[in-house]
């Protein structure tokens, strides 16, 4: 097993996607008996940091029965990049400045995958018996098949709505991912 386990979720702005995602992922952990064994922020790449997010955000939250890890946005320049295991993008090109930043930073380079690849995760049969640093490596090398969840949360509720699902559906695999054996 592992001590704990700390996993940064980053978008754009912080403000819908990434802090979704968060809560997803403190909910199916918590469900898993795995609070404080792996733990979960976000942050976002272009930030403005204490930005409020929009009503529209807590309302889904609040329909999807998890709570938002707070009520504002936080730049990635703000967050102890070093300190989280494996960072969970949304979009490539979150991806590549999260590399070049990490690179920028000096800092040892971290795992970087997107959250949409965990959307076909559930249909996956993995090798048994894989420790968690196994299937860290192993998520380094597999990076397909995926789906990239673009645009933050805008347009409708509706709109909103589903693309809150998608992203629940793929947290919820990359949680169980992790705790299950």
């Amino acid at each position: 097993m592992f001590d704990y386990f700390n996993v940064l979720f980053v978008d754009s702005r912080n403000v819908s996607r990434s802090l979704l995602a968060c809560a997803f992922a403190q909910f199916y952990s918590s469900r898993a008996g795995m609070s404080g064994l792996i733990n979960f922020d976000s942050c976002g790449i272009s930030a403005i940091n204490g930005m409020q997010i929009s009503d529209s955000v807590k309302k889904i939250a609040e329909e999807l029965g998890v709570n938002l890890p707070r009520y504002y946005a936080r730049n990635l320049f703000d967050v102890a990049v070093s300190s989280f295991d494996l960072i969970v993008v949304f979009e490539e090109w979150h991806k590549v400045k999260l590399q070049e930043f990490l690179k920028e930073e000096r800092t040892e380079e971290k795992p970087v995958v997107k959250l949409g690849n965990f959307i076909y995760l559930d249909n996956l049969l993995l090798p048994k018996d894989l420790d968690i640093k196994d299937k860290v490596a192993w998520l380094k090398e597999w990076d397909e098949p995926s789906s990239e969840i673009l645009s933050p949360l805008v347009g409708s509720y509706e709109e909103h709505l589903k693309k809150a699902k998608i992203i629940q559906e793929a947290t919820r695999n990359l949680v169980y991912f992790f705790v299950r054996r």
